[in-house]
């Protein structure tokens, strides 16, 4: 808005003999300055979406572990699955 009024004003369509509207244009950017500082002062964090991805996390674990059976069971899997990937570790070298 002021960029727009000043070169409205520089291509002398708007006196230099009345600066009321030069005026305006940098009050109303001056206010609009203000409360985008104060907006991005006290505005919500963007930490506060780790929360709601967390908690999406955990249903999901919860549910793949009522999928799979208890604990013991999940544990053996996993042994397996380190075991097999410490063989082919093995193999690459």
């Amino acid at each position: 808005m002021l960029l727009f009024i000043i070169g409205l004003r520089g291509l002398k369509f708007i006196p230099s003999t009345e600066p009321s509207l030069v005026f305006f244009a940098l009050g109303l950017e001056f206010t609009l300055l203000i409360l985008f500082a104060f907006t991005v002062m006290y505005g919500r964090e963007d930490d506060d979406s780790h929360i709601m991805l967390s908690n999406s996390y955990n249903n999901d674990f919860h549910r793949l572990d009522s999928d799979l059976g208890d604990s013991k069971e999940i544990e053996s899997l996993l042994r397996v699955f380190i075991k097999s990937v410490d063989k082919t570790d093995k193999n690459k070298l």
